[in-house]
């Protein structure tokens, strides 16, 4: 039978983990990309999120340091459905 794990977020890879407010900036800005493109590369609804990541007042969800690493191997964001 199948167990839900009970072990906190620290058992991801450290890469999952270290995505600092200078790092998602810097790669946005090598990117090239608005905060609002980014915003919905990401997920979020409110453009003031990326602000907030990129200034240290939120934290990354695991999903969104999934994302970000996707985005930095890749070199490119998801279609945001931007002519």
């Amino acid at each position: 039978m199948y167990s839900v794990p009970t072990q906190p977020l620290t058992h991801l890879p450290s890469w999952l983990m270290d995505w600092t407010p200078e790092q998602i900036r810097a790669l946005r800005k090598r990117l090239g990309y608005t905060q609002a493109r980014m915003a919905r590369a990401l997920g979020y609804s409110r453009i003031a999120s990326i602000s907030e990541l990129e200034n240290g007042h939120m934290e990354p969800s695991e999903t969104v340091r999934v994302l970000l690493c996707h985005i930095d191997q890749r070199g490119d964001l998801p279609d945001c459905g931007e002519a």
